[in-house]
C-alpha cells in the first residue's frame, strides 16, 4: 500500500537526541577537519609546485617548463585522490545509515562512528560507482560536442548547437537521478560493488517509483534553497556550516530512502533480496 513521505520524521531524524551525536556533531566535526585540509593542502601545494616548476624553468629552459607543468598535473592528480580518500569514510556511512533504516526501520537509531574502517572501504565503493557513472554521462556531451564541432565549425550556428546540447544534457542528467540512486539504495545492506553495477534491477526499481524519488530529491532541493539563510548564518561559526550542510545531506537521504522502499513495497520483488551479503 503507498504511503506519503513522512517529511517531518526525515526532518526530525537527524536532531533526535539518540541520534545527534552521530548524525550531527562527529560528521560535521568530520567534514570541518577534511574542509580545513583540503584549504590547507591545496595553498601549500600552490606555493611548492610554484617554486618547482619556477626552478625547474630556470634550470632547464623549454624542458624545464614541460616538466614542471608534468609536475603540477601529477600533483592535481595525487591531490585529488588523497582528498576523495579522506571524503570516503562520510559515503560509506551515509550507504550505512540508509541500510539501517531500510532494514530497522525510519524510527531506527542511527549507527554509531565504530566501524570507521569499513566505512571507509564502503565508501571507496560507492566513489567507484559514482566515478564510473560521471564518466560514462560525461562521454556523452563529448561526443555530441564534437559531432558540432566538425559539423560547423567554430560558427554562431555551432555555437547555439553547443549550447542546446549543454542545456538537454543537464536536464536529463536531473530527471535520471532517480536512477542513479537506486543501485546504490538497492544494495544499502549487502554493500555489493558488483550489485552495484547491475542495472537491471535499478532500472526496475527506478521506473517503479520514479515519481516518489523525484518528489523526494525536489523536496530535498526546496530544503537546501531555503536553508541558505541558515547556512549563512551558520558558517559565521566554525562547525556551524558543516553541521547544517550534513543535516540537509541526512534529510534528504532519509527522504529518498522512504520512497524507494514504498514503491520496491508495491512490487513484486521481495525485500529478503536486498539483505543477502554477498
Amino acid at each position: 500500500m503507498s504511503r506519503s513521505l513522512d517529511i517531518m520524521q526525515a526532518v526530525k531524524y537527524p536532531f533526535r537526541g539518540d541520534n545527534w551525536l552521530n548524525t550531527l556533531v562527529i560528521p560535521g566535526i568530520y567534514l570541518l577537519g577534511l574542509l580545513v585540509v583540503t584549504y590547507i593542502t591545496q595553498f601549500v601545494i600552490m606555493i611548492v609546485v610554484g617554486i618547482i616548476i619556477g626552478i625547474l624553468g630556470a634550470l632547464l629552459a623549454e624542458a624545464g617548463a614541460v616538466l614542471g607543468v608534468l609536475t603540477a598535473f601529477v600533483t592535481a592528480i595525487l591531490f585529488m585522490i588523497v582528498i576523495m580518500a579522506l571524503q570516503a569514510p562520510l559515503l560509506g556511512y551515509y550507504w550505512e545509515f540508509i541500510g539501517n533504516l531500510r532494514a530497522h526501520g525510519y524510527e531506527a537509531t542511527a549507527p554509531d562512528w565504530s566501524a570507521f574502517g569499513r566505512y571507509l572501504i564502503d565508501g571507496l565503493k560507492v566513489m567507484a560507482y559514482q566515478l564510473a557513472v560521471v564518466f560514462i554521462l560525461g562521454i556523452i556531451p563529448v561526443f555530441f560536442q564534437v559531432l558540432i564541432m566538425a559539423a560547423f565549425g567554430n560558427t554562431e550556428v555551432g555555437a547555439i548547437f553547443s549550447m542546446l546540447v549543454s542545456v538537454l544534457f543537464w536536464l536529463a542528467a536531473f530527471l535520471l537521478i532517480p536512477f542513479l540512486y537506486a543501485p546504490a539504495i538497492r544494495t544499502s545492506q549487502s554493500k555489493s560493488l558488483n550489485d552495484m553495477f547491475d542495472v537491471g534491477p535499478a532500472i526496475e526499481y527506478g521506473s517503479r517509483c520514479y515519481v516518489k524519488m523525484m518528489l523526494a530529491i525536489l523536496i530535498g532541493l526546496g530544503f537546501a534553497i531555503v536553508s541558505i539563510p541558515v547556512l549563512a548564518i551558520a558558517s559565521c561559526t566554525i562547525i556551524g556550516g558543516p553541521v547544517v550542510m550534513i543535516a540537509l545531506t541526512f534529510i534528504v537521504l532519509h527522504l529518498i530512502t522512504q520512497a524507494y522502499d514504498d514503491c520496491r513495497e508495491e512490487g513484486d520483488a521481495p525485500a529478503e533480496a536486498d539483505a543477502q551479503t554477498t
